[in-house]
């Protein structure tokens, strides 16, 4: 008999020393052979879970310490690292003997015998679980913070909303004072007293109007949110142009100066209609009066609305307020289109940006 041997003392030596280098690296490193089962768990690792290289030798490294809904991706990336074709920073929640689990960031590499043959897989991780709790931690903060200023976009939006309802009261309040006044002031045997209360019943109708346009903009609100947020649906309504136009004409024009004329540019009644959301417009049309009588001091405050034909079933209609105002100054005018802007900030447009805003909804 003839024995042929070689000395492999020195490679035994080495892979020991390899064993030992891995087991004690500051850094958690698993390893699994060709059918996924646990060969190599380091003192990192089993200070990490909780779990002991004993308790987990041999057991399958998917079944027993990954989460379910990320069993499927690990073992993709598993099987191309047997192919040869390795993932660098995957991050995967690895489970631990308590009740929470592990983050680790994962660099998966084939393992290979001294033929180059692929045998395996060895995993170099890092513990990100305190990093991923801290970006967690700040995601929520921010989201905390944006949901505080929308909250606050909401309030000065109800604030501006109601200011324009409150304004109109207060102007018809003094239309109905004049009244009074100049009835008392003309003779009593002419026409004075006589139509004073035809005129006062007038104004209260367009208060009573006015009050229940302010009880249709606090429930809209509601709706703001959820512009700010993507989530609003506009209705869908037949809308008769030329009414809706009047009756926001109707609503602001108590808050115009004695100086200031109001005129219409509307469709006549029953000719003109569309599908939209009546409430978003008949605030788009209230607040750019609003606004026009804020700035107007004498002059001249018109409503257009134009119609033509843009096709089968469809109609290219241009609402708008014309007025002899002081217009936007020039270097303002870059902040028309956002979503709310305060007087302080733009004393000359106001809120220009919130209507531009929310027609935005209206025409969609």
């Amino acid at each position: 008999m003839v024995g042929i041997g070689q000395d492999i003392t020195e490679r035994i030596a080495q892979e020991r020393e390899f064993s030992k280098l891995i087991d004690s690296a500051n850094a958690p490193i698993f390893g699994v052979d060709a059918l996924g089962r646990v060969n190599v768990w380091n003192q990192c690792v089993s200070s990490l879970t909780g779990f002991s290289m004993l308790e987990v030798h041999g057991r399958s490294l998917v079944d027993d310490f990954v989460r379910d809904d990320y069993k499927d991706s690990v073992t993709e990336i598993l099987k191309n690292a047997l192919k040869g074709i390795e993932t660098a920073n995957f991050e995967f929640p690895l489970l631990t003997s308590g009740d929470h689990v592990v983050e680790v960031l994962l660099n998966a590499t084939s393992r290979r015998d001294a033929q180059d043959n692929v045998i395996g897989v060895v995993g170099i991780g890092q513990d990100i679980t305190d990093a991923r709790a801290k970006r967690d931690a700040e995601m929520k903060q921010r989201a905390a913070e944006a949901a505080t200023a929308a909250q606050a976009t909401i309030s000065a939006h109800v604030y501006h909303e109601i200011r324009n309802v409150v304004g109109s009261v207060l102007a018809l309040a003094d239309r109905a004072t004049e009244a009074v006044d100049l009835a008392l002031i003309e003779d009593s045997g002419e026409n004075g007293l006589r139509e004073l209360p035809t005129r006062v019943r007038e104004l209260t109708d367009h208060q009573r109007l006015v009050c229940q346009h302010a009880v249709d903009t606090l429930n809209d609100m509601l709706d703001v949110a959820k512009m700010e947020n993507g989530t609003y649906t506009p209705k869908h309504e037949v809308i008769d142009l030329g009414e809706i136009c009047r009756k926001a004409a109707a609503l602001q024009s108590p808050r115009m100066r004695p100086r200031v004329v109001l005129e219409l540019n509307v469709p006549p009644p029953n000719t003109s209609f569309v599908i939209s959301d009546s409430v978003l417009l008949l605030q788009y049309l209230s607040n750019l009066l609003s606004n026009a009588a804020k700035f107007t001091s004498a002059g001249g405050v018109v409503l257009v609305c134009t119609v033509r034909e843009a096709g089968p079933h469809w109609l290219d209609v241009t609402l708008g307020v014309a007025d002899s105002g002081p217009g936007i100054a020039k270097q303002s005018q870059r902040h028309v289109m956002r979503a709310f802007t305060t007087g302080d900030a733009l004393p000359q447009e106001d809120t220009i940006g919130e209507f531009i805003f929310r027609m935005r909804f209206v025409i969609r």
